[in-house]
């Protein structure tokens, strides 16, 4: 206690141990220091173990997110791919604008997939050239200035045909759309429509659309919302190269009716944010019937 005393008051002069007093010192230190490194280790281990944790966890809700973002993706390609199996009759019209080409068009649909396919199809380009498709799910006829004026195409769909494309056969996965050329550039199947119509596609049966969709990292399911009192997704993407060249345009934007797949609305965009393209469906019913003057003979 005098020596503590003196360290005190001295200011802890240098003070002499003897060899028992050295030690029990020493011995002291060893055992503090092993409760120190204990203690750090399991503080370091804790601490490891629980970034580790919620790196994993967050890795999981990442990854999970990642597969239900790509399902729900796949799903909504699919609807569209399947689009003509999901209404017997559809209706309505839509304005394309293209900007690049200053041309308008203003469409009209009437077109049955179900038990009676046919319908018909007008279109007005620019206020001066008028066209009508009409067919009866087997042959389908193209007038110019119609509905009275010359035939601009006529076709019929054979046997063969109807039997090989299978047109009521559902689109299980998007391998089925996609093809790899013999020059190694992707490609992409189309298949024929119960109705034989070919006019209004990108609009109620928008395999196109579909296809600028194939790299499910270039695009996004955005939200989701109404339009013309249907629910729709809101897609937001980027084309893939040959499709930038091919359309002078950067990305895209699309509005697809999550019941039927039918595309209600579409935005294309050069690389200044300038529109390129725009469809936008005005007026759409689905399933009432058609009537008799809507078909080909």
């Amino acid at each position: 206690m005098e020596e503590i005393k003196k360290v005190i008051e001295d200011g802890f002069e240098e003070i002499i141990f003897d060899d028992e007093d050295k030690e029990i010192l020493l011995d002291t230190i060893k055992r503090s220091r092993r409760r120190n490194i204990k203690q750090k280790t399991l503080i370091i281990f804790s601490s490891a173990a629980m970034i580790w944790l919620l790196l994993f966890s967050s890795a999981n809700q990442i990854i999970t997110y990642a597969i239900d973002q790509s399902a729900e993706k796949m799903e909504l390609q699919l609807k569209m791919y399947n689009s003509v199996l999901y209404y017997e009759t559809v209706q309505g019209q839509y304005q394309e604008t293209d900007y690049l080409r200053e041309q308008k068009e203003q469409v009209k649909f009437k077109i049955s997939e179900g038990d009676t396919p046919g319908g018909t199809v007008q279109i007005n380009i620019n206020d001066n050239i008028y066209i009508e498709e009409k067919s009866n799910g087997n042959k389908r006829i193209v007038y110019e200035d119609s509905p009275e004026g010359e035939i601009v195409s006529e076709d019929k769909r054979t046997i063969v045909d109807k039997f090989t494309q299978n047109l009521f056969e559902k689109w299980e996965t998007l391998k089925d759309a996609f093809v790899i050329m013999n020059d190694g550039i992707p490609g992409y199947n189309y298949r024929e429509r119960p109705s034989y119509i070919h006019y209004s596609s990108f609009i109620t049966f928008p395999q196109a659309p579909a296809h600028y969709l194939r790299v499910l990292e270039n695009w996004e399911i955005k939200e989701e919302g109404t339009l013309l009192g249907r629910k729709v997704k809101v897609i937001e993407g980027e084309f893939d190269k040959n499709s930038k060249e091919k359309f002078r345009s950067e990305t895209f934007k699309m509005w697809v009716d999550t019941e039927s797949g039918v595309l209600l609305k579409y935005i294309s965009y050069d690389k200044d944010g300038k529109m390129t393209k725009e469809v936008h469906v005005n007026e759409i019913k689905f399933n009432e019937d058609l009537n008799a003057e809507d078909y080909l003979e």
